[in-house]
C-alpha cells in the first residue's frame, strides 16, 4: 500500500514538475530493474534512488535497515546502514561530564562515493574510546540521509551502532621535544590542536594532529617538554593521536 502511494506520488511529481508523462508499468520495469542491478534494497528503496536519479525528491522514506552505497544515498533514507573507510577526521570533540555533546565529523568513502558522516553521543565517545584514524573501516548500522546547503550528509541515529575494524591500523611511535602547539577551536570548543615536535635524536620536525581525548595532554605540557606518541602518519603530512592514553610525558627538556 505505501508502495503504491509512493509510485503515484512520484508519477504525479514527473508530471508536474519535469513534463514526464510515464506509466505505473514505466515505473514497475525501473524498480525491478534497480532490485536487480542492487540486489541489497527493496522495491521502495529502489523507488527512493530512481526519484534521485529523475531529480524528483520524495518524502517520508523510511526502509529496515538496508545497507547501500554512497552512490545511492538519497536525502530523506532512515535506518540504513553503511560500510566504508574514514578518509579523514575533520573534528572529535570529547565531553568527559556530558557524553550526549561528544561529537565526531569523519569524511568517509567506499568504492562508489565520499559523503560527510556525522556521529553524536554515546557513540561519538565510545568510539573515540577506541581510537580511530584515517584508514579504519566502519560499518554503521540505523543512520539517515539529511541534506546541508545541498550536499547530503549521513548521519548515525542514536539507537544505532557502528563496527570498527582495527585490525589494520598498525600504530608507530614518535619521540620528540614539543617545539609548537596551536589549537583550532569552532565556537569557542577546542575541536583539534596540531603539536609541532623536534624529533629525539634528528633535526626532523613532525606534526602531531592531536584529536579526541587526547586533547586533555594539552592540560598537562607546554613547549620544551619531550613526548611520546603512539599514532599513524597519513598522506596530508601529519601523524594522528586520537587518544589521551597514546601520549607519555617523558621529561621537561628545556636546559
Amino acid at each position: 500500500m505505501y508502495l503504491s502511494k509512493l509510485i503515484e506520488e512520484l508519477l504525479r511529481k514527473l508530471k508536474e514538475e519535469k513534463g514526464l508523462r510515464l506509466t505505473r508499468e514505466d515505473l514497475m520495469i525501473l524498480i525491478k530493474n534497480k532490485v536487480n542491478k542492487l540486489k541489497i534494497i527493496d522495491d521502495e528503496t529502489a523507488l527512493f534512488i530512481i526519484a534521485k536519479e529523475l531529480g524528483i525528491k520524495l518524502v517520508n522514506n523510511s526502509i529496515d535497515n538496508f545497507k547501500l552505497n554512497i552512490i545511492d544515498l538519497v536525502d530523506g533514507l532512515r535506518n540504513i546502514s553503511i560500510t566504508c573507510y574514514i578518509e579523514d577526521i575533520d573534528y572529535m570533540f570529547y565531553d568527559y561530564q556530558d557524553e550526549n555533546k561528544c561529537r565526531i565529523r569523519l569524511k568517509c568513502s567506499d568504492d562508489s562515493g565520499l559523503i560527510n558522516v556525522n556521529i553524536q553521543g554515546r557513540n561519538a565517545r565510545l568510539l573515540m574510546d577506541k581510537g580511530i584514524y584515517p584508514g579504519i573501516q566502519l560499518t554503521l548500522h540505523r543512520c539517515y540521509v539529511k541534506s546541508n546547503d545541498g550536499l547530503i550528509e549521513l548521519h548515525l541515529r542514536r539507537n544505532g551502532h557502528v563496527d570498527v575494524d582495527l585490525a589494520s591500523i598498525h600504530k608507530e611511535v614518535v619521540i620528540g621535544t614539543v617545539y609548537k602547539i596551536t589549537e583550532v577551536r569552532s565556537e569557542e570548543k577546542l575541536i583539534k590542536s596540531i603539536l609541532t615536535i623536534s624529533q629525539l635524536n634528528s633535526n626532523n620536525f613532525i606534526k602531531l594532529l592531536l584529536l579526541g581525548s587526547s586533547l586533555r595532554i594539552l592540560d598537562e605540557i607546554k613547549c620544551g617538554y619531550l613526548i611520546e606518541a603512539h599514532g599513524i602518519y597519513y598522506y596530508n603530512g601529519y601523524f594522528y593521536v586520537t587518544k589521551l592514553s597514546d601520549l607519555r610525558i617523558l621529561n621537561y627538556n628545556v636546559p
